[in-house]
């Protein structure tokens, strides 16, 4: 209790004392993730004032997953079978092609590397972190793109086919990542004999689907916001926390419960829009839960330094690579150009919360150096790319101008 008091106390100064830059710093660099509080949670970490302390942050693990899987359970209500197949074929197409290339270049070199530099058995306990680290970077967050297209004269076509492709990459790499728990589980059951890969991924897939079905019929015909409210904080503490029970990811688990709700509930829309008002609050908690258990002391390391340089050059790399394969073989377009790729290089809260969730279960020096390597990348890509992001819808339609810049 006291561990929670004590980060609703960091949550609550850490609003009032930010507030008035964060909000020019966003209107000035269209920064929306709220980074500030990643900085803010570094500040108040073990590793510079250790007001929260590790024993704070272990003691708050049970929180984390529940944020966690709040977020995962977001991105699922917004996946809908009818929504997805209105989009449009070159939003698909982007995002498959960016998250591929992305995932194969950030991964592949990882491997590499951890090939170069660990000995074997230290390099099969770091396999996962290297996967994971591909599937993270392929992040693309939507919320920039459209921050930016608002900051710009006129209509831009590419804007919306953008936006849906970086919806899209969040649910192929949620997807993506998950199954690392999958493939390279953690711990033992307490059954005849260890469950397989393809039985841990039923297990994943299954249990937000049941979750999804009880919820259903335990919501009913429930119409008010708050009992809504209330028994999605109960399905989400209850799948957060079998996933931690079972070192699964619990992003995978709610996005699956959340799909669910979302193309059988009557009340899917109603829904979405009482997850939207805690969405906010969450993604702070996730961020400086995240700062404070960034260490930094790792960043000298080696291993470390390697990853954060695969991320920040490989990251730019596939996207662009992505985008250009796209452009080559895709679906032909006129909105459409060799750079589009540029226009995705925004990562957002959910790679982060893609870091804390990886730390949760995997330990040691690779998985130290994955969570800086994330945290590096989106404190850099926050800032770099909103300008790349207009450069890209410029591009598309060289007509369009910047809106003139209000005073705040």
């Amino acid at each position: 209790m006291i561990a929670i008091l004590q980060l609703l106390a960091i949550l609550g100064l850490g609003y009032l004392g930010t507030h008035f830059f964060a909000e020019r710093f966003r209107a000035r660099f269209h920064v929306v993730t709220g980074v500030e509080f990643v900085v803010l949670g570094v500040l108040v970490g073990p590793h510079v004032t250790d007001v929260m302390t590790p024993e704070v942050l272990t003691q708050l693990g049970p929180v984390t997953s529940l944020a966690i899987g709040a977020v995962g359970l977001t991105l699922g209500l917004e996946f809908r079978f009818a929504t997805v197949f209105r989009a449009k074929q070159e939003a698909w197409e982007l995002s498959f092609f960016g998250v591929l290339t992305t995932a194969l270049i950030v991964g592949g070199f990882a491997t590499a590397w951890a090939w170069m530099t660990l000995s074997p058995d230290m390099f099969l306990a770091a396999l996962p972190a290297a996967v994971a680290l591909g599937g993270i970077a392929a992040v693309s967050a939507p919320e920039p793109i459209a921050t930016v297209h608002r900051s710009m004269e006129g209509q831009v076509g590419l804007a919306r086919t953008l936006e849906s492709s970086a919806s899209f990459d969040e649910l192929l790499a949620t997807l993506a990542f998950g199954l690392v728990f999958c493939f390279f589980h953690v711990g033992q059951t307490a059954g005849v004999r260890p469950l397989t890969a393809t039985e841990w991924v039923a297990v994943s897939l299954g249990l937000g689907v049941v979750l999804g079905i009880l919820f259903f019929l335990f919501l009913g015909r429930e119409s008010d916001p708050d009992r809504q409210l209330l028994a999605l904080i109960g399905i989400i503490l209850f799948s957060s926390g079998s996933a931690y029970y079972l070192n699964l990811s619990p992003l995978l688990v709610n996005l699956v419960l959340g799909a669910m709700l979302a193309n059988t509930s009557r009340h899917s829309t109603a829904l979405r829009k009482v997850m939207g008002t805690i969405e906010r609050p969450i993604t702070v908690v996730i961020l400086v839960l995240a700062g404070a258990a960034w260490k930094l002391d790792v960043m000298t390391h080696p291993i470390v330094l390697g990853l954060v340089v695969i991320v920040l050059v490989g990251r730019p790399l596939g996207k662009v690579i992505g985008g250009a394969i796209s452009f080559r073989y895709g679906e032909p377009s006129p909105q459409l150009t060799p750079w589009m790729g540029l226009g995705t290089l925004a990562h957002g809260g959910l790679a982060i919360a893609m870091a804390v969730n990886f730390r949760q279960v995997y330990t040691g020096i690779v998985a130290d150096g994955v969570f800086s390597a994330v945290l590096v990348s989106v404190l850099v890509w926050e800032v770099l790319a909103p300008p790349r992001i207009r450069r890209a819808l410029i591009d598309s339609e060289p007509a369009l101008a910047p809106r003139s810049r209000v005073s705040v």
